[in-house]
């Protein structure tokens, strides 16, 4: 299996259809590989575990290891995702730990 590990996030690139949406949702930590052509995990440390990239991968392929996944629901993927900035300080203000695993 290929993976992607870095910290608690991970992105397993056999299931990824290279569709860009935990990028484009979390700039923060994930980049694009332009080489590989494929999402990375470029800073974990700036993740604040909102679960957004999970929740738009169409394909399951991100997994984070302090966060329960038994619980999460995928959000349809027909939803247009807006390219739109999102600041850092607005997506801190949201930050909750409800969903975080003890």
């Amino acid at each position: 299996m290929s993976m992607e590990t870095i910290s608690c996030i991970e992105i397993d690139l056999s299931k990824c259809i290279r569709e860009g949406l935990c990028f484009r949702i979390c700039p923060w930590v994930f980049k694009w590989d332009e080489v590989q052509d494929c999402p990375t995990v470029a800073d974990p440390s700036e993740c604040i575990d909102c679960g957004h990239c999970i929740a738009l991968c169409p394909e399951d392929a991100i997994m984070h290891r302090r966060m329960d996944m038994s619980n999460f629901q995928r959000i349809n993927s027909d939803l247009e995702v807006s390219s739109d900035p999102v600041s850092y300080t607005h997506l801190r203000a949201h930050e909750t730990s409800l969903h975080l695993v003890c």
